[in-house]
This record gives C-alpha cells, sequence and structure tokens, in this order.
C-alpha cells in the first residue's frame, strides 16, 4: 500500500514530475482488501518467552482480525494525506469467511461460522466498511468431501450434487438474512452505544434509523481458543428508560419467531440477538398463547412438510395459508379442538408454487404467523 501511494506511474522508476504528477492513490477509489483471518495471523501470535504459539480461535477475535486489517492500512492512507490533502478513500472487503469445519488446526465449526458471519456484517455497519463479501456464495463440496476449509465457506451447501431449485442455505446463510434485514436502513449510533454501558464481556452495538428508532444488537463475547462458548445476563442501564423488548435472534428470516424479554434481564450467548424495543410494559403480566407453531423444513423444498402445532391446553384453533399478498391459499384447521400436545399438520398436498407464506393461527384473542418459504 505505501510503496503504491509514494509512486507515479511514470515508467521511469515511478519518479513524480510535471508529466507524471500523481501517485498511485489518484488511481483507485476504495480502499479493497480480503480478511481470512485464519489464515492471516489474525487468531494466533508466538509468545517468545515461552517459545510456543498462543490461540485465539474463535469468532469475536477473527472479527477483530478483520478490523484490525482495517486500520493498518488506513494508518498507511492517512500518513499519504488521504482524508487531509485529498480525499479519504471508501472502504470495501472483497472476501472473507471462516470454515463450516476445522483443517489444519484452524478455526471452523457451523456456529463459528455463523456467528462471525454476523458479527462481520454488524462490524462492518459500525466501522465504515461499506461492502462485506462472503467467500463462498455455495460450497465447493459437500461436508464429507471437503479437504480443505475453502471447500465449506459457502451461503449455501454444494449445489453441484443436486437438482436446479433443491438447493439448500446453510446457518451462516440464514444468520447473514436475518442481519441484513434487521440493520436494513439503520446506521451506527455511537452515541446511544456509549449509553449501552456495556461490560467487558459484552459486545455490541445501537443502530438508529431515519426516524431516530432503535435497534440494538448484542451477544456475550467470546474469549476462549476454539470454543464459541460464551454466556451473560445483561441488564439494560435504568436511565435508557427500557422495560421490555422484542428479541429477534439469527434464524429470524427463516422462522418468524421473536420474544418478548425483560430490559433487565437478557441473557445472552454467543450468538447476536436483535433487541427492539416495545410498547409492552411489563412482560410478567403479558398474556402468552396457549399454542406454538413451527413449520419444517424451512425453507420448503417440496415433498414432505410438516407444520408442527404445540399446544399447552385444550384449543380451539384455526389455521390458514396466505401467499404474500395475504390471499388465503388453503384451510387446514377450522375451528378444530386439539388438546394439550403436539399436533400435525401435512401441507406436501397443497403442491405449493415457489415464494413466500404465511400459516396464520388464531384462537380466542390470541394470533400466531408462521412465514413459510418454498422454493
Amino acid at each position: 500500500m505505501d510503496a503504491v501511494l509514494r509512486y507515479s506511474d511514470n515508467p521511469q522508476d515511478g519518479v513524480i514530475t510535471d508529466e507524471y504528477p500523481f501517485t498511485g492513490g489518484a488511481w483507485f477509489d476504495a480502499l479493497s482488501y480480503h480478511s481470512y483471518p485464519s489464515n492471516d495471523g489474525s487468531m494466533a501470535y508466538y509468545d517468545i518467552p515461552t517459545h510456543q504459539w498462543v490461540y485465539s480461535r474463535h469468532s469475536d477475535a477473527a472479527v477483530a482480525g478483520v478490523i484490525r486489517l482495517k486500520n493498518d492500512l488506513e494508518s498507511v492512507l492517512t500518513q499519504r494525506g488521504y482524508g487531509s490533502l485529498y480525499p479519504a478513500k471508501r472502504c470495501i472487503v472483497t472476501e472473507s469467511n471462516i470454515s463450516r469445519m476445522s483443517f489444519n488446526e484452524q478455526m471452523g465449526s457451523a456456529l463459528g461460522q455463523l456467528n462471525f458471519a454476523m458479527k462481520a456484517i454488524i462490524a462492518a455497519h459500525r466501522y465504515d466498511i461499506d461492502q462485506f463479501h462472503f467467500f463462498l456464495l455455495a460450497d465447493k463440496k459437500t461436508t464429507t468431501q471437503a479437504t480443505n476449509p475453502w471447500d465449506l465457506m459457502g451461503m449455501y451447501y454444494a449445489i453441484n450434487t443436486v437438482q436446479p431449485y433443491q438447493q439448500g442455505i446453510v446457518p451462516a446463510g440464514i444468520a447473514c438474512k436475518t442481519t441484513m434485514d434487521m440493520l436494513k436502513g439503520y446506521r451506527y449510533d455511537a452515541a446511544h452505544t456509549t449509553l449501552l454501558q456495556l461490560p467487558d464481556a459484552v459486545q455490541g452495538a445501537a443502530f438508529a434509523d431515519s426516524t431516530g428508532a432503535h435497534i440494538y444488537a448484542l451477544w456475550a463475547k467470546t474469549s476462549t481458543d476454539q470454543s464459541e462458548a460464551a454466556a451473560y445476563t445483561y441488564a439494560f442501564p435504568p436511565e435508557m428508560d427500557l422495560s421490555v423488548l422484542e428479541m429477534r435472534e439469527w434464524d429470524y428470516s427463516s422462522t418468524d419467531a421473536a420474544e418478548l424479554v425483560n430490559a433487565s434481564k437478557i441473557s445472552l450467548n454467543s450468538t447476536p440477538v436483535f433487541l427492539i424495543p416495545s410498547s409492552v410494559t411489563d412482560v410478567t403480566t403479558m398474556a402468552i398463547p396457549p399454542f406454538q407453531v413451527h413449520f419444517f423444513p424451512n425453507p420448503y423444498l417440496g415433498g414432505d412438510g410438516k407444520l408442527i402445532v404445540k399446544t399447552t391446553q385444550t384449543v380451539s384453533l384455526h389455521i390458514v395459508l396466505l401467499d404474500a399478498q395475504g390471499r388465503k391459499v388453503a384451510t387446514l384447521a377450522s375451528g378444530s379442538s386439539l388438546a394439550a400436545g403436539n399436533h400435525e399438520f401435512d401441507i406436501s398436498r397443497l403442491s405449493l408454487a415457489s415464494g413466500i407464506y404465511h400459516c396464520q393461527l388464531s384462537s380466542g384473542d390470541f394470533s400466531v404467523s408462521q412465514r413459510i418459504i418454498c422454493l
């Protein structure tokens, strides 16, 4: 980077002359870099006194490595006058990821990849990285065929072994979609992040939209080599005047499931959650629906598809399937009396076309919706 910024495009040793007045920085608009924390030394250093390598192979160290590399490169730009004498360069990451399996003692796990994906996107918003591209779109090989970390960095499982439209999204892909959906239209709010008074064991940030509404991304920081284990119970400071928040987890883009939580007792683990202030003032007095719903598999690729309803008491339940425009596609139950327990409804007979559907369940004053993605 420094060499590019020192010299001009003069074929004679890059000397700056009247004919060649500009250094290399005049010929590019964005700082674009690749960051693979498992390979670039971000998660390991050699301790000279003990004569051994010290490792930090976990998702928070991986994301810290991405940001540290950005800062190192930008420091060179700053020293050469970019941001003062010349316009500052925008920043993009054009390749990055963590493998879904460990190879050659590198970091690698499904949870680690999922956590890295979410935390990297959040960090990109926070540290002014305009674009963040993951390597790859789909795995190069199946899990059993993989021989190196590059084989298992996709947002989808290997597509060269399945028929068209039968692709399956990996957990990190679902997490990416959730994170991007949650932060769309929001910008990092440094002042509000300071108000969170996050302890050392918690990482996260506050984001605000154009109306001033806020969303919070929080998680318990990882700190143990080759482990994504972390836990912390966080309380929003009283001065923020928050009582109840809606919590959306990593798979919200697939499940549409959310939970109301007490602002003074947020149970965090290593996977980020998104928290949105709720109009509900007391979660302990809130009426809880006597039924829950889950559709499997979601996304739905055709064939067997089951809507699983769990009831905690006998209920008279109405279940309808709506398309993306809210039009009724089918009625699965019309006031059916369901005893407490698990109940399955088969939708494979409906031959649903590709698209997004909403399964609406209602009983008395309670209503629950489950989004179904059909590929």
